[in-house]
């Protein structure tokens, strides 16, 4: 392996890039200096100091226009000698990448060092760090922004690990089938040999002539054998190695697919490959210490043969290489292939506990985290250890869990937990909102599997729904609360430097909108957004570190939310989740229910439903009901009778959805005993999480003003002298007649404002009306935080578009039908029509009580579950708004006059 490590590193060094040759720099550097820190990188006992001293060095003499500059970047991120921090590894690589690309050729010293293979290693370094913040969204965004320069790239391990970290980031995102083709696709070019290094064959290298000596002769043969043989185990060494690679995460893919047959030949073809790698290292550690215990070094080195021997003898009697081939062979009854690879303790114990023999799997366990517990004492090994401790305790939880340790899983599960927030904390200030949104993804599935622990101890009689309930409240809504914090702060900072990136960023985000205006399929175009939305993500986290951090994860308890609730109120928690089983078996998804009421001891909890159906093909039909107006008794039974029969005597409900019930509107709901609408039978009131009950209400208005928008002049022209630049983002929409969607005149919304005006005018309020081609985007965007804002227009949210979340939902003004396009110039002068979601998040809004969307589709967003919609109603939130008022479906305009003249009465 060592031998296979230095070709690498030579190969990276003779894969010189062109054009450097004629950049020979000319000034007076004092190289000796800079050689000796290099040195010093590796042989320093303080790293980081060593690191903070070239670098102080490096900002002293060099440029980014020079490879020295670059260089040191990428040897300190490659060395982690930065203490590992995938933060200050990002930056160095960021810094590195951006003078690539806007400086090389580089300058140099006389004879360049920068080769393509180098340049490709930091780009996939990068990869790879945002893979360790779970970035894996972003990390395919890079990577497919950079796919032709790594794709393409002369080294075979570039175009090797591209593929590799493009497939594991679609695993770590879910996107199985996507992730098995890149896959695939690296087991066929590996089998074709076009990930080898080709070296020169051996009769170019001994070049035998009948001038030469008969002994130099033999000597040459011999040589030339063994080089042969050398170069035909290098390309079997380079072909195992790619296969443990692309098969690893084949089997893995598979396997989280619950695909076990297909999983099993790649698991086993991995652990067989890792046994004959354990082996023959073994076996060369033995005969190299043969060679050297004779010799006449120090005893502290022959030492260090020995102490490597035992090492891989730990590692292997810890193993891990099989784990998957012991589940997969027990879940397709195939014991006798599971028993034949438990040959370690961690492949035992996962045969004993898969096979009910929970009292041998615990034995061997403790056998185990001894065995660990060496590992750990190893000087080196700290960080193999914390990696095997947190691969291994979601096993022995399901042990704990199989054989009734229910207190002992708690604890453990708990502890689970603690890390994941642990890492919570460390990072999400740092983040913008979609990288919070990725980030938590991993934390999700934790909270899932504690959740279904706590749910499985309340089925066996340790009622544990109050810290359910609890834990729910606390995490629910947390990247709208910590997003909505930062925008808060982000209104009140004055330093000069963040002032300009934000002005970056929103100029940045109008160049991004103009690029998704331009027809699908263009090449450039992609590359362009993916540019441009990279840039804006690293400028949002440099604004991002500016800011005080939030503290996310408050301690909340159910009682609080009780404490605010009025008489005849309830507080309803819906939970969707992926119920584990804790055997390795495809979570079922399952929706709870549960209620605090006044004066209760403790919350009611009980399950609405389980099964995909309920998200599918009854979802569907409720929608196919409300589309066509028809008669719809189903949909209350499935969606509503069990609340129902949980809300017995009282007034109203205040409910936190999850899941399918962002999109059910329960007040539409029939009741077919009855024949009343719930609207008739109880009042519904929604908030995002129940942490906005516990949130001080400011009764006082700060003004009484409210701003009317209705009518606008669609087909009036973009270059109107009051349609003035502010930000835009363009998406095309399609019409829609007599709905309040596509660009079709909407005249009701004229008699919509004037009702209301009417009505606001009587209870004291100022009034701003902005009608016709007043009702542009560039004054909806110069408010100022009036109490309230009515938006009578076009709404869309565009479900198969790829575009960035918050530019699918949109709002439709004055001027976003005019037939003469923009030109790219354009953009900078005047607004498009398209209010999206994405500038609503720049309004200045903090003091606005209401925002009112009578527009179709505009309560509509990406759902993730415990975290609510992405969306305009969410948008609306982060620019400070109170309240929001939505619609989930295309409404009729004559029939949305009458309801908002009733809503404002």
């Amino acid at each position: 392996m060592r031998f296979l490590k230095g070709l690498l590193i030579l190969s990276l060094f003779s894969l010189t890039l062109h054009g450097q040759e004629n950049r020979v720099r000319t000034r007076q550097v004092d190289y000796a200096e800079y050689d000796r820190l290099i040195v010093n990188l590796s042989y320093a006992t303080d790293k980081k100091k060593a690191a903070e001293q070239i670098l102080a060095f490096v900002g002293k003499n060099f440029t980014a226009e020079d490879e020295e500059y670059f260089f040191v970047r990428y040897l300190i991120s490659n060395q982690q000698l930065i203490g590992g921090e995938f933060l200050n590894i990002t930056n160095f690589l960021q810094e590195a990448i951006s003078a690539y690309e806007k400086h090389y050729p580089f300058f140099h010293r006389g004879y360049p060092t920068v080769s393509s293979a180098i340049v490709g290693q930091t780009y996939l370094m990068l990869s790879k760090s945002y893979q360790g913040q779970h970035l894996h969204a972003k990390n395919i965004q890079f990577l497919e922004k950079h796919r032709a320069f790594l794709e393409g790239n002369p080294d075979p391990y570039t175009r090797r690990t591209f593929y590799l970290n493009l497939g594991e980031s679609l695993f770590q995102s879910d996107q199985y089938e996507d992730a098995i083709q890149i896959f695939l696709k690296v087991k066929g070019l590996s089998e074709t040999g076009e990930f080898n290094y080709r070296y020169p064959p051996a009769d170019d290298v001994y070049k035998i002539t009948d001038d030469m000596p008969e002994e130099t002769k033999q000597m040459m043969l011999k040589s030339k054998s063994e080089y042969a043989e050398s170069m035909k185990k290098m390309e079997q060494s380079q072909l195992v190695i790619s296969r443990l690679q692309y098969g690893s995460l084949l089997a893995k893919a598979y396997f989280n697919k619950y695909q076990f047959d297909s999983c099993l030949p790649y698991a086993k073809q991995q652990a067989d490959d890792m046994d004959g790698i354990y082996k023959d290292t073994q076996e060369t550690l033995s005969k190299a210490y043969q060679q050297i215990k004779d010799l006449n070094i120090h005893d502290s080195l022959k030492q260090m043969n020995p102490e490597a021997q035992a090492n891989q003898k730990l590692l292997q009697q810890i193993g891990g290489t099989a784990s998957l081939v012991v589940i997969s062979a027990v879940k397709t009854n195939q014991r006798e292939v599971a028993e034949r690879y438990a040959n370690s303790l961690v492949e035992r114990s996962l045969f004993l506990q898969l096979t009910n023999q929970y009292e041998m799997a615990e034995k061997t366990y403790a056998e185990l985290f001894q065995a660990l517990q060496k590992m750990n004492d190893i000087k080196g090994y700290n960080q193999a250890f914390k990696s095997y401790y947190s691969w291994i305790n979601p096993y022995y939880l399901n042990l704990k869990v199989k054989s009734n340790q229910l207190t002992t899983a708690l604890t453990q599960a708990q502890s689970i937990i603690s890390e994941e927030e642990k890492k919570l904390i460390q990072n999400f200030q740092y983040f913008t909102e979609n990288e919070k949104r990725e980030f938590f993804k991993n934390y999700t599935k934790e909270l899932e599997r504690y959740y279904s622990l706590l749910l499985l101890l309340t089925e066996k009689g340790n009622d544990q729904t109050g810290e359910l309930l609890n834990k729910i409240l606390q995490t629910k809504g947390l990247i709208l609360d910590a997003t909505r914090e930062q925008e808060k702060q982000l209104r009140k900072i004055k330093d000069k430097v963040t002032l300009a990136q934000i002005a970056e960023i929103k100029r940045l985000r109008d160049k991004l909108s103009a690029f998704y205006q331009q027809p699908p399929g263009n090449p450039a175009t992609a590359d362009s957004i993916n540019r441009i939305s990279v840039r804006i993500g690293d400028l949002e986290r440099a604004v991002n570190l500016k800011l005080v951090a939030v503290n996310i994860i408050k301690p909340v308890r159910w009682q609080d939310v009780q404490a605010r609730l009025k008489q005849g109120e309830v507080y309803l928690e819906i939970l969707r989740l992926h119920r584990d089983n804790f055997e390795f078996d495809k979570p079922k998804i399952q929706y709870w229910a549960l209620v605090i009421k006044p004066g209760e001891s403790k919350p009611t909890l009980f399950q609405i439903s389980e099964g995909e159906a309920f998200e599918i093909r009854s979802l569907r039909n409720y929608q196919n009901r409300v589309r066509t107006q028809s008669e719809d008794v189903d949909s209350y039974n499935t969606y509503w009778k069990k609340i129902s029969e949980q809300l017995q005597g009282a007034k109203t409900v205040i409910v936190s959805a999850d899941g399918v019930y962002h999109i059910v509107n329960p007040v539409a709901l029939q009741n077919p005993i009855t024949q009343k609408f719930v609207l008739d039978e109880i009042e519904v009131k929604r908030v995002s999480t129940g942490r906005d009950l516990l949130a001080v209400a400011d009764t006082n208005l700060p003004n009484k003003t409210i701003v009317l928008v209705g009518n606008p002049r669609f087909e009036m022209s973009r270059k109107h002298g009051g349609n003035v630049y502010r930000s835009n983002e363009v998406v095309p929409v399609e019409a829609n007649e007599n709905t309040r969607a596509g660009i079709e005149e909407l005249p009701g919304t004229k008699k919509e404002v004037e009702l209301i005006s009417l009505k606001a005018d009587g209870g004291g309020f100022q009034i701003k009306m902005l009608t016709g081609a007043d009702a542009n985007e560039s004054n909806v965007k110069g408010l100022k935080s009036p109490a309230v804002l009515h938006l009578a227009t076009h709404g869309q949210f565009d479900q198969l578009s790829k575009a960035d979340t918050y530019l699918k939902s949109k709002l439709i003004l004055a001027g976003a039908a005019d037939t003469e396009p923009l030109s790219v110039s354009d953009y900078t002068l005047y607004e498009d029509g398209f209010l999206t979601a994405y500038e609503v998040t720049q309004l200045d809004l903090p003091d606005t009580r209401l925002v009112v969307l009578s527009a179709c589709e505009t309560g509509l967003g990406e759902i993730q579950s415990g975290e609510g919609v992405w969306g305009l109603q969410r948008a609306f939130q982060l620019a400070g708004t109170r309240s929001v008022m939505g619609s989930l479906w295309k409404i009729s305009d004559e029939a949305t006059v009458t309801f908002m003249d009733a809503f404002y009465e």
